[in-house]
């Protein structure tokens, strides 16, 4: 698939005392300011896990692993946690060459990563 097959959808719901965060469509750079801003949001808070589910997410450019990545990083400096979910074998592929898996804990469902 292509990013220009969607533009980004961002449902975030709390889980079991974690925040799920589902993306669909295309994360580009068009489109990643309402995921930027809801991250920020969500990372802020004391202590918080953030769970991205990326099971319906096509395809992820550079601005939206930023995006990620100042999430985590935020997350991080107030004690919290960002996991992904489920990407797809493109998105996968991707987070390997770039050594991301070393970065995020990646599961294969919410319910493993809620887990932790």
């Amino acid at each position: 698939m292509t990013p220009e097959t969607e533009t980004l959808r961002v449902t975030v719901h709390p889980a079991d005392g974690v925040t799920v965060v589902s993306l669909q469509g295309s994360a580009t750079m068009i489109d990643t300011d309402i995921l930027q801003d809801q991250l920020h949001h969500l990372a802020e808070k004391p202590d918080a896990v953030i769970i991205i589910d990326l099971s319906e997410l096509d395809f992820i450019g550079a601005t939206g692993i930023d995006v990620f990545l100042a999430g985590r990083a935020e997350s991080e400096m107030h004690h919290g946690q960002v996991r992904l979910v489920h990407p797809n074998p493109e998105i996968k592929k991707m987070f390997e060459l770039t050594r991301l898996t070393e970065v995020f804990p990646i599961f294969e469902n919410v319910e493993d990563a809620i887990k932790g």
